[in-house]
């Protein structure tokens, strides 16, 4: 009986491996706002295109964000922005960029001298400007991730105004939803305990060369 206790000790821990990983998380919608604008945000994703966020990292709070990409429409502005980056699940963090593009087709958003307009920067830091230098007043420049229930969302904060007094800010909310897990994970795990239950039976059964209640001695 070891071969079949030794295979589902190992697949067991194969599965358990699995459900410590956390999900992943697919790009539903990317929305724009910008507080000239008042209380009624401007819809930027005219095709988001496609990402993943995988928050299997340490104590899975890392989130890894891969192939973000989508294209803007809005407030004199059209670009497409596409980048990798990792950021932390919590409150008040940063988003390292690990490679990014901007191609502009109206308005400067792209341009080095307007950055804080668009999504130049290869690092967003909380409470620092684009250019990863000037402090950036009143909670104008954030990074905050959260996850409730199957939604993962990061919101990417930039000032709009050089000036310290200025409240000015537009932000991306960008939302993730989890990815089912395959059915054949499920069936994977249901053999695993019909080969529980028939290693059971099959360890309790008697030794055929032997009568019940007869010694083996």
């Amino acid at each position: 009986m070891r071969p079949i206790r030794s295979f589902a000790t190992a697949a067991v821990a194969l599965v358990f491996a699995g459900v410590a990983q956390a999900a992943t998380y697919s790009l539903t919608s990317v929305d724009y706002f910008n507080s000239f604008a008042g209380d009624s945000p401007v819809e930027a994703c005219t095709g988001c295109g496609s990402a993943t966020a995988d928050t299997s990292g340490v104590a899975n709070s890392i989130v890894t964000l891969s192939n973000v990409s989508w294209d803007f429409s809005a407030g004199g502005n059209a670009y497409s922005i596409a980048f990798d980056g990792t950021t932390t699940l919590a409150l008040g963090t940063t988003l390292n960029k690990t490679d990014d593009s901007c191609n502009q087709t109206v308005g400067s958003v792209c341009t080095l001298t307007n950055v804080r307009s668009g999504m130049a920067g290869p690092v967003y830091y909380t409470g620092i400007a684009n250019d990863n230098l000037t402090s950036c007043a009143n909670d104008r420049c954030r990074v905050d991730v959260s996850l409730s229930g199957s939604t993962l969302s990061v919101v990417i904060k930039r000032a709009l105004s050089e000036s310290a007094t200025s409240g000015a800010f537009q932000s991306y909310t960008l939302s993730f939803t989890a990815v089912p897990v395959p059915a054949v994970a499920w069936l994977f795990g249901s053999a695993l305990g019909i080969a529980g239950i028939v290693g059971g039976k099959a360890r309790n059964k008697p030794h055929p060369a032997f009568a019940p209640g007869e010694s083996t001695t």
